[in-house]
């Protein structure tokens, strides 16, 4: 209902992508991708914002996969309270491998306090693996809002309830 602060209106994305082994690629993979959004607003000062992400990759050779095809949480974009892309398997030596397979959801309250400037609470919970047994990776926090001429401007503060590199994130978002 409004292009820079939507009171009201859900959001849909997919995206599948994928090669065959032979034709211009050494792997034959597939990926799948669906990214959800839905803001609700309970009235002039208070909106709910839901946001859920799934993703799914089918290949008989993940090893060999790019890194920037493999999946993998944390930060602003996903799970708040871990670094971006945090949330991931790691190998022997302790390095991030990204996974093949993705769910990450989040539940946000904003609350307007006066004029364009408002706070937040968020909670937001992501996997990232291969076999779907690793852990969840559950994140908390709080952060103020100023509606921008151009668009939000978002100061968060996030903290892992889970493991986690760091005890707290600070995230500003633009946009």
């Amino acid at each position: 209902d409004d292009a820079i602060f939507p009171r009201q209106g859900v959001r849909l994305d997919a995206n599948l992508a994928g090669s065959v082994q032979g034709l211009g690629s050494q792997l034959s993979f597939a990926r799948f991708r669906l990214y959800g959004k839905g803001v609700y607003s309970l009235n002039d000062d208070n909106r709910l914002i839901l946001r859920g992400q799934f993703g799914e990759m089918l290949t008989n050779d993940f090893d060999r996969m790019p890194i920037t095809e493999r999946f993998y949480a944390g930060g602003a974009p996903t799970v708040r309270g871990y670094r971006l892309f945090e949330i991931s398997p790691v190998n022997v030596y302790g390095k991030r491998t990204g996974g093949q397979h993705l769910a990450v959801g989040s539940l946000e309250y904003d609350r307007v306090l006066f004029g364009d400037w408002g706070v937040a609470a968020f909670s937001a919970v992501g996997y990232v693996g291969n076999d779907f047994e690793g852990p969840v990776s559950t994140g908390v926090g709080i952060g103020a809002r100023w509606r921008s001429p151009v668009g939000p401007v978002r100061l968060d503060v996030g903290v892992p309830l889970s493991k986690a590199l760091d005890p707290v994130q600070v995230y500003l978002i633009l946009g």
